[in-house]
């Protein structure tokens, strides 16, 4: 079974979560990098309804997407539950003071998506 890591393009692993990996046997896996503008909803959708079909093992780079995930899985099964994800498309370029460029999410343009 194939593994893919997501993960934020300006992130990489710590060295607990590399030895995690390893005491899993999951080293050998394919990394899929968000853009730091990230993705449009679209693109989210599309990618996640590819991978569905894809088939194989998704480990997402966040401690929050564990909640999501069980909450979305246990709505599947047709209990008492909705899931429903703030999303927003847009980001706004900001310049640092050391003149670093960081990409954040607007204030505007948000959506409500049921999963």
């Amino acid at each position: 079974m194939n593994t893919y890591l997501i993960i934020n393009e300006t992130h990489s692993l710590l060295p607990d979560q590399v030895r995690e990996l390893e005491e899993k046997g999951m080293l050998d896996y394919e990394e899929i990098r968000i853009p730091k503008e990230g993705w449009s909803l679209q693109t989210r959708l599309a990618n996640a309804e590819e991978w569905t079909l894809l088939g194989g093992r998704f480990i997402f780079v966040s401690p929050e997407p564990v909640l999501l995930g069980k909450l979305a899985y246990n709505a599947g099964f047709g209990l008492n539950i909705e899931v429903y994800i703030f999303t927003n498309d847009q980001r706004v370029k900001k310049e640092l003071p050391d003149g670093r460029i960081i990409h954040t999410v607007a204030r505007e343009g948000w959506k409500l998506v049921r999963i």
